[in-house]
């Protein structure tokens, strides 16, 4: 179960870096200026929204290799395609062998070539691709000149360090799985990840209200999917919490917190207020698995089970798979 919670986190790393509002606005204003044609533009919002939902929550060589895949296709259709460089510059470095970091070496020396490239832009890119390579010394020279310039703005460099808690968290739950007969090891892994998580909480809290205002966003590049990311993790947290303080050992949990625990995800996950379609679309992933968990809670007993299916059914997020299914 911590395994789980813990590991929904990773869902930030190429979320960052050009001007826009929604992400479909992002893609539409950086591209548009840089001569892409429409049906490309449209192409690309497509796969960045639907990408997200190609990839497990410890993501997979076969999901890695089938997304690059479809990136390197669009590219082709036109260089020109900064969004898609940039794609690809983070997940060839999660792909990690010598070819994929040269590529994405390769992409990145042509991205902070772009003439409107900013300080935040360009000093991200660059930590972000040094940091996942394993030179985190150098990364985090890029990362200081962040926290300095913005000094003023904390919240900007608590963004920095979300994400960076995302890949340390994605490289542990990756070693997690590797090693499962070691277990005095993995325990030790789980409190690390588990106390990580916490300072991830805290800084989430911090930026998710930082980014509420839309000069925020356009400034920073941060998305509107990706601010709903944010509000996602921080309810999931608390339902974590509410597991955590009511568990009974071997018993699991009480009636009186399952119905806790389901009336809190009615309310502020599958029934948010900022939740839209493409919200749905980017965060794929972490909604069907929390999905499923509260599922698994409130089915320990039939009726109650039959009770949530049916509240479940009149919520929004019911509503927005089922639009998506068809």
């Amino acid at each position: 179960m911590k395994k789980l919670i813990c590991a929904i986190t990773i869902f930030l790393a190429t979320s960052l870096g050009a001007n826009a509002y929604t992400l479909r606005e992002c893609v539409q204003e950086t591209l548009s200026k840089r001569g892409v044609k429409q049906s490309i533009i449209d192409e690309t919002s497509e796969f960045l929204l639907y990408s997200k939902g190609g990839m497990s929550i410890i993501p997979q060589k076969n999901e890695i290799s089938s997304l690059i895949n479809k990136a390197e296709k669009l590219l082709k259709k036109d260089k020109n395609n900064i969004q898609i460089k940039q794609y690809l510059i983070s997940i060839y470095s999660i792909k990690g062998d010598t070819q994929s970091i040269l590529k994405a070496k390769k992409l990145l020396e042509e991205n902070l070539k772009e003439k409107d490239i900013t300080d935040f832009e360009s000093w991200s890119m660059s930590g972000f691709y040094y940091y996942q390579i394993g030179e985190k010394k150098k990364a985090q020279e890029y990362f200081d000149k962040i926290k300095e310039k913005y000094k003023d703005r904390p919240a900007v460099y608590k963004l920095i360090e979300i994400v960076l808690t995302d890949i340390d968290l994605l490289s542990k739950s990756k070693k997690f799985s590797d090693t499962v007969e070691d277990l005095a090891t993995n325990e030790k892994d789980l409190e690390e990840i588990e106390k990580n998580s916490k300072k991830q909480v805290e800084n989430l809290k911090i930026v998710e209200d930082f980014f509420q205002s839309e000069q925020n966003k356009r400034e920073f590049g941060v998305v509107d999917e990706l601010v709903y990311n944010f509000n996602f993790l921080i309810h999931a947290s608390k339902i974590y919490e509410l597991m955590e303080e009511n568990s009974k050992g071997s018993k699991g949990l009480d009636l009186k917190t399952r119905e806790e625990i389901k009336n809190y995800y009615l309310k502020n996950i599958a029934n948010n207020e900022k939740m839209t379609e493409d919200a749905i679309r980017y965060n794929i992933v972490p909604e069907s698995t929390y999905l499923l968990l509260i599922t698994v809670v409130t089915s320990i007993d039939e009726e109650e089970g039959k009770q949530f299916v049916n509240e479940l059914e009149k919520t929004k997020l019911y509503k927005i798979i089922k639009e998506l299914e068809k």
